[in-house]
């Protein structure tokens, strides 16, 4: 009922031939008879089921690896089996939200997979399978570096103070990937200190000196996720 056919010669009014089915599923064979001298043609149907067989996914490769937040890199995958080239679709995904989708060609295909956070990534290609093949899929490991970040402080208010007098320190943490989150430490260099918690890649404390003369104020930010750390002074 696929279209495979396969011929017989009887003996001793039987006989036997071997056909491979191209697709899964319930077929219907069909023995048709071409008859002879003495008997008329005839023929028979027969249910058979098809299986789809196993399939193996594997990541060929992803490059560049390590990639920075933000950063596209290109993974690339294979599907095999024992019957022709694998056809359907691969969802690739870095295992933290980031996925991409391959159409295959020839078994094969890749896609341009973009990490939104740092570290390290296991990045998995799930195949759904088509006709002949069951679903699988494959897994390797990826590093995404963190990226520079930029402490400044933008303001000191009231700059002079007097000691014992707080005045407030404003800062920002920007960098090439989205809003920087994290704590940043701020110091006077004789002492006192301050903390702020970053909303919206920015924030602002409270900073009293107990001593008077030139003071370096100091912004240290901790980093996150996506940034390593820097300063400000």
């Amino acid at each position: 009922g696929s279209g495979a056919t396969c011929t017989a010669t009887l003996s001793s009014c039987s006989g036997h031939c071997g056909r491979g089915a191209t697709s899964s599923g319930s077929t219907t064979l069909t023995a048709a008879d071409s008859g002879d001298s003495v008997y008329d043609t005839s023929d028979d149907t027969e249910t058979h089921q098809v299986n789809k067989s196993a399939s193996t996914t594997t990541i060929t490769g992803d490059s560049p690896d390590p990639s920075s937040v933000g950063q596209s890199y290109t993974v690339s995958v294979s599907v095999s089996g024992s019957y022709g080239a694998a056809t359907g679709t691969v969802s690739v995904s870095d295992g933290s939200g980031s996925t991409c989708p391959i159409t295959l060609s020839g078994g094969s295909g890749s896609c341009s997979l973009t990490s939104t956070t740092g570290g390290s990534k296991t990045l998995t290609a799930a195949y759904s399978g088509d006709a002949k093949y069951n679903s699988s899929s494959g897994t390797a490991a990826h590093t995404v570096s963190k990226i520079a970040s930029t402490t400044m402080i933008t303001s000191d208010l009231p700059d002079p103070s007097s000691v014992g007098q707080s005045y407030l320190v404003e800062v920002t943490v920007t960098g090439g990937y989205g809003v920087a989150t994290g704590t940043v430490n701020v110091s006077d260099g004789g002492g006192a200190t301050c903390p702020i918690t970053l909303s919206g890649g920015g924030g602002s404390c409270s900073l009293t000196s107990t001593s008077s003369g030139s003071k370096t104020v100091t912004a240290s930010y901790s980093g996150d996720g996506n940034y390593n750390s820097s300063s400000d002074t």
